[in-house]
């Protein structure tokens, strides 16, 4: 599942992480605009705020989305004005990180590239050209809470907690045990690997890339459309980014049904029921809320203690939060 991002206030030296508080014109202040480490704003980035730069990716990212796995923007936003809310908030907390060398022109520029991006780009984490990072100052074993501040450009944060640590990406073949793997590589058998394409060979440690998956012959084959015939296991799937699944009782391709909180969810023999992006599947068989920023007491890997997508459950306030990088030191 794909996956998902407080505005650099360069005119006197404020930098607000994930929230993005936007500065004044300081065009006229005779005072030179900088990034949260010091260093000088280009007139490219200077004419490009923070929240513009942050909508446009939430637009065109969305949109993608919404093209090349609707089941995923469903699942996870549950709308694409959802999903360009959400998206929005974390990009404006990225680029308001100290340190990040990530900056409003370069998220603009991704965005246009992005919303003209194909699906099996986006769903096999291909990066453009345009959209490429910056290295940033904090060496290894530093805090973070972006790839944009390491020098590294790799942060790795464990599940539960506000920051992570600035360390070297795993390469192709490293374990992945404790670590994620880099955006265009999945992580299987325990190692870090890019998928194999169509008609190669394939295994449980060697999956293939979108739009293909291992058929039975161990080679990588189209992933089944909707209507096609299926098999429980053993063979290439149903395409779970379109939202479909294999019914045990009809062995057709079949679309899942999207549910609101409060309606049984779960997989049965002719139907699959997912939570719409405010929910998550709860242990009595129903959708329960997903917990909001800052509320209630959330519980990793519990459904009723869930929190929106982009958020961390962090184990030491059992709060949801968006990763505040200025907290990261």
């Amino acid at each position: 599942m794909v996956l998902l991002i407080a505005p650099l206030c360069a005119c006197n030296g404020i930098t607000q992480i994930e929230s993005y508080r936007i500065c004044g014109d300081c065009a006229d202040s005779g005072v030179a605009e900088t990034t949260a480490d010091g260093s000088e704003v280009d007139a490219v980035d200077a004419a490009v705020s923070a929240e513009s730069a942050c909508a446009e990716r939430a637009k065109q990212l969305c949109a993608l989305l919404s093209r090349c796995s609707p089941i995923d923007l469903s699942a996870n936003y549950a709308s694409e004005a959802a999903c360009r809310d959400r998206v929005r908030k974390v990009c404006l907390f990225s680029l308001a990180a100290p340190g990040t060398t990530l900056t409003p022109a370069a998220v603009l520029t991704c965005a246009q590239v992005v919303g003209a991006g194909s699906c099996e780009d986006l769903i096999n984490g291909v990066r453009p050209d345009a959209c490429r990072r910056k290295p940033g100052p904090r060496p290894n074993g530093t805090k973070c809470g972006y790839d944009e501040q390491c020098a590294s450009v790799f942060c790795e944060v464990p599940g539960g907690v506000r920051c992570g640590t600035c360390t070297a990406a795993p390469k192709p073949g490293e374990s992945c045990k404790s670590s994620r793997c880099d955006i265009s590589e999945v992580c299987a058998g325990g190692k870090c690997v890019k998928g194999a394409g169509a008609g190669e060979a394939c295994s449980a440690t060697l999956p293939c890339a979108y739009p293909n998956a291992c058929a039975a012959d161990d080679t990588c084959k189209p992933l089944r459309r909707e209507g096609e015939a299926c098999v429980l296991s053993g063979d290439t799937p149903c395409d779970t980014h379109f939202g479909l699944f294999c019914p045990a009782d009809a062995l057709r391709c079949t679309k899942v049904k999207i549910v609101a909180v409060g309606e049984p969810c779960g997989l049965g023999t002719s139907e699959m029921r997912v939570c719409a992006g405010l929910g998550a599947c709860g242990g009595a068989g129903k959708c329960v809320a997903r917990l909001a920023d800052d509320t209630g007491t959330c519980s990793g890997g519990v459904a009723e203690g869930t929190c929106l997508t982009g958020a961390t459950c962090v184990s030491s306030t059992s709060r949801c939060e968006l990763v505040d990088g200025s907290l990261c030191k």
